[in-house]
């Protein structure tokens, strides 16, 4: 949902697979990390809401996504 975080357990989403989220029309795709940390993807413009999906590949093995407004 846009605007919360979840945290996905380990082993439940591996490296590479893909994140999305709705939010504001449009359709946000990011691939979990390779390697411990956080990728981000977004989209805004000039009088347009900027919206951002952040995708985290955390050290225990869990993935942590949050989709809202604004930059990451």
């Amino acid at each position: 949902m846009p605007g919360m975080q979840r945290t996905f357990p380990a082993a439940l989403l591996r490296p590479a697979d893909l994140v999305t989220c709705d939010i504001l029309g449009h359709k946000l795709e990011d691939g979990v990390p390779l390697q411990f940390g956080t990728s981000s993807t977004g989209y805004g413009g000039k009088n347009v809401t900027s919206v951002t999906l952040s995708v985290t590949h955390n050290r225990d093995g869990s993935v942590t996504a949050s989709c809202h407004r604004g930059n990451a």
